[in-house]
């Protein structure tokens, strides 16, 4: 009966761990459109690029509803995101960019980035990110400057 029971609590255990690992996402394609319903003929609410995060609502066959960083429920489809990349995109009006993880490492080139930016979080020290853009740049940003699911 022990055995049973430790069978049946790892087995919940694995579908709340995968299941809640997979509500959290992140756009693996070069771009992708975000839809009003889940179909290909449904109007497109939002063009989006790779490491764009997403929350997931819920799921209808392949597609995925999800919500965005401003809180907007829009359709992809499964094929376009993933749960094996950490991502954040960029939630204010623009981020600055830093050459390490503080105040006291001065700006990258370009020095900040815009309202919706994406990127891959390689590293998190504190309250600092090491994040990567889809173009391979890297560099340092806040946490609070960022929306990361």
């Amino acid at each position: 009966m022990k055995s049973f029971i430790g069978l049946l609590s790892s087995i919940a255990l694995q579908f709340i761990l995968t299941n809640s690992l997979f509500a959290n996402m992140c756009v693996q394609a070069d771009r992708a459109n975000l839809r009003s319903a889940p179909s290909t003929t449904s109007s497109k609410t939002w063009e989006v690029y790779r490491f764009m995060p997403l929350q997931k609502v819920k799921e209808k066959n392949s597609w995925i509803q999800v919500r965005d960083v401003d809180g907007d429920t829009h359709w992809i489809q499964k094929k376009f995101v993933t749960n094996k990349i950490d991502c954040a995109v960029v939630r204010e009006k623009e981020a600055k960019l830093r050459k390490g993880p503080s105040t006291k490492f001065g700006l990258v080139a370009g020095a900040s980035a815009k309202k919706y930016y994406s990127y891959k979080i390689l590293k998190r020290e504190n309250q600092w990110l090491h994040v990567q853009d889809a173009k391979g740049g890297k560099a340092w940003v806040h946490r609070d400057s960022v929306w990361i699911q």
